[in-house]
């Protein structure tokens, strides 16, 4: 059974949230600078063990300004861009007079 493993870094900006640089594994495949007006940089991790079970999705803080008021206002004008997990596959239940 493979596990993906993947992570997206955000930054929190005045106008809004911008993608950072984007990992899967840890080997970078696409490096961005963060912006220099950044308020906060979060990084998203998922980790989707299989097909069959949803993903599990964490955010971490790496960075922030410690400019206290601009983060609190920013943070209720702009919510984070949360990954939505695809909905769990269910297999469709075999009758007993299929087994046989």
């Amino acid at each position: 059974m493979s596990q993906d493993r993947t992570t997206q870094e955000y930054h929190l900006t005045p106008k809004g949230w911008v993608s950072g640089t984007f990992a899967v594994y840890g080997n970078v495949q696409k490096e961005v600078a963060p912006p220099a007006d950044r308020i906060e940089t979060w990084i998203e991790e998922v980790d989707d063990s299989s097909g069959w079970a949803p993903q599990a999705i964490d955010w971490k803080l790496t960075w922030f300004n410690p400019n206290a008021q601009t983060r609190a206002h920013l943070t209720k004008q702009f919510p984070k861009p949360m990954f939505q997990p695809r909905k769990i596959f269910k297999k469709k239940k075999k009758k007993l007079a299929d087994c046989y």
